[in-house]
């Protein structure tokens, strides 16, 4: 139930579900680990949808205190060791919009090196969003959407 939610808070991002209208239903299929559909969904609506050049979904753990990263696509192979869980305390993107359930919108490098001066020797992005999956109350993770050019985000989004 916990995953199904999340495919279905996946959907109901801003254009995410018409998308690709002509699949505006997705099959819950028992024999597909829900990892997969979600990876899924999230690689064929909800990164498009975005523009994104890569993105993540971080699930936060029962006890609400650290993040798995459950799923990645676009980012070098070097740094996603050091991503793989991290504290909702860390000062990273995912952390502070889990922690706080509002999504963090960084439209440069510098915004973002300026934000979390952490990340700086590693960083390469030129845009982030980090969105708060969140359910009756309770954040369950939170997606990413990373940006190799400078973007500006507007108040649609």
């Amino acid at each position: 139930m916990y995953r199904t939610t999340m495919i279905v808070l996946l959907l109901c991002l801003p254009g995410v579900a018409l998308a690709k209208p002509e699949k505006a239903a997705v099959q819950m299929d028992r024999q597909t680990p829900v990892a997969e559909q979600v990876r899924q969904v999230v690689i064929e609506r909800v990164l498009p949808a975005f523009g994104a050049d890569s993105g993540s979904l971080a699930v936060l753990n029962e006890a609400g205190d650290t993040l798995e990263l459950v799923w990645s696509s676009g980012y070098r192979a070097e740094v996603m060791p050091e991503y793989a869980r991290f504290s909702i305390d860390r000062p990273l993107p995912h952390s502070d919009a889990a922690r706080t359930r509002i999504p963090v919108f960084l439209e440069s490098q510098e915004a973002i090196n300026e934000a979390y001066p952490g990340v700086v020797d590693t960083n390469r992005l030129q845009a982030l969003v980090s969105l708060p999956l969140v359910a009756s109350g309770r954040c369950l993770g939170v997606l990413g959407a990373s940006y190799r050019a400078i973007r500006t985000f507007d108040r649609e989004e």
